[in-house]
């Protein structure tokens, strides 16, 4: 037997509206801390990891 579309096995499971919005919140308060004139280059570049499309990554 195959999986289901609603099984929430595998690495295209589908977010509750309650992680999608955790998810928009940091990327905006990210988003704002970038315009931020007292943030150093290295917390920039860790900023810059967050927005980007691969996500999160040390």
């Amino acid at each position: 037997m195959g999986r289901q579309p609603g099984d929430s096995a595998g690495p295209h499971r589908r977010l509750g509206p309650d992680v999608r919005h955790e998810i928009v919140t940091i990327m905006l308060l990210t988003r704002a801390v970038t315009d931020a004139v007292d943030v150093g280059p290295d917390s920039r570049a860790r900023l810059d990891q967050l927005l980007s499309p691969g996500g999160a990554r040390p």
